[in-house]
């Protein structure tokens, strides 16, 4: 290689973490009742305290304390399982290497 570098923003282009951050929304706050779809558009790209203000405001009532990891810890789960690369990217990623 010349020692040409190639940078990738993670989510929206080698993953789509999105659709999995609002499957574990729509999983602990069943009270959304929200399509998926609009979620993910609703809150891509937001930062987290001001998804969860948001959220906090729909339903009128606190998250709780603990709300922020028992959503991390979801995710990560949903990450193992169910996290997969945008459609292209391995060929992408074998044409680069």
């Amino acid at each position: 290689m010349d020692g040409t570098l190639v940078i990738f923003d993670l989510d929206g282009t080698l993953v789509d973490s999105e659709r999995l951050g609002g499957r574990a929304l729509l999983e602990l706050l069943p009270e959304l009742d929200e399509p998926l779809e609009e979620l993910v558009v609703r809150y891509r790209g937001r930062r987290m305290h001001e998804t969860l203000g948001d959220i906090e405001r729909r339903i009128e009532r606190p998250l709780g304390a603990d709300f922020e990891a028992r959503f991390r810890d979801r995710m990560s789960e949903l990450f193992v399982t169910d996290l997969r690369p945008m459609p292209g990217v391995p060929e992408m990623l074998d044409v680069l290497a």
